[in-house]
């Protein structure tokens, strides 16, 4: 079967899959960064008869902040912050390899899949780390604690605008 987005914008992961012995498919479905109605359709065409066929249709609400998440998740990827994270590391044993570490925690689960309270479980251990007084170059930590300060900020206001299940 094939999965394609309809509405709301937003993107699958493989956009394919093949079914199981139950006739179970599964795929992974980010949403649109606009809130609202987002629809995916499960479809295939028929190999005997070659109809169109649409199989399942979901949807989803997509909520306020997605962009804000996206943003954050491309935040903590950046080569720029990676490598400063690199040059930490050879400076400071363990320091910067903590760090990224944590930043890769926070895009994962940012993305398909994730689970948004390790956001802030990273976040916090990022704030701990960057928090140590250390012998250290204050210009690259501070940075670092800027992103990181600016990241949580962010998360923490999309975290209130999500309405409680």
């Amino acid at each position: 079967v094939n999965f394609r987005v309809i509405r709301g914008g937003g993107s699958v992961f493989a956009g394919s899959a093949e079914t199981d012995d139950r006739g179970i498919a599964q795929e992974y479905w980010a949403l649109g960064i606009d809130p609202g109605e987002n629809v995916l359709e499960v479809r295939a065409v028929n190999p005997t008869t070659g109809e169109k066929e649409v199989y399942a249709e979901f949807s989803a609400t997509g909520l306020p902040g997605a962009e804000d998440l996206t943003a954050l998740s491309e935040l903590f990827s950046h080569t720029w912050v990676l490598a400063l994270t690199d040059r930490i590391q050879s400076n400071h044993n363990g320091v910067g390899t903590a760090l990224k570490a944590n930043f890769q925690r926070i895009v994962d689960a940012l993305h398909p899949g994730g689970v948004l309270a390790e956001v802030d479980r990273a976040l916090t251990s990022v704030e701990a780390i960057l928090g140590q007084p250390r012998d250290f170059n204050p210009v690259e930590f501070a940075f670092l604690g800027h992103v990181s300060r600016f990241c949580r900020e962010r998360f923490d206001e999309v975290m209130q605008s999500i309405p409680p299940m």
